[in-house]
């Protein structure tokens, strides 16, 4: 009777602990999966801050070249329309060259505007969308 009665007590406990250490294994397992998955989307977060650093300089590049562009036009032909020599050919023809440096000016700056706003379609959350 006695060992009818640890054999009710042991058997039990012996099965709680195989089904705990099977559940620890899953839950280990399942931690693993996580932790791929986490390490992943890291790795395309690094990824995608990388490239967005990238095109936002371009775009920076851009915009500083443009600026002086506008800047060294300004300053060379500014400059030159101070001068009380011209005629009024010659001063038309300063003016018009003025506007043309500060329209290709203008056109960089754009241009490396679009580049920047553009640099942030690396953050869109169609990945994660899924989830």
């Amino acid at each position: 009777m006695k060992k009818l009665l640890l054999l009710i007590i042991l058997i039990p406990l012996l099965s709680f602990t195989q089904n705990e250490s099977n559940s620890i294994e899953e839950k280990l397992i399942e931690v693993e999966k996580l932790n791929q998955q986490l390490q992943s989307d890291i790795n395309h977060i690094k990824l995608s801050l990388r490239k967005h650093h990238e095109q936002y300089s371009t775009g920076t590049g851009f915009k500083h070249f443009g600026t002086a562009i506008i800047i060294g036009g300004l300053a060379y032909y500014g400059f030159s329309e101070l001068k009380d020599d011209y005629s009024s050919t010659s001063r038309q023809t300063i003016i018009d060259r003025t506007h043309a440096v500060i329209s290709i000016g203008l056109g960089f700056n754009l241009i490396g505007n679009k580049i920047r706003i553009n640099s942030h379609k690396w953050f869109s959350e169609k990945k994660y969308a899924s989830k």
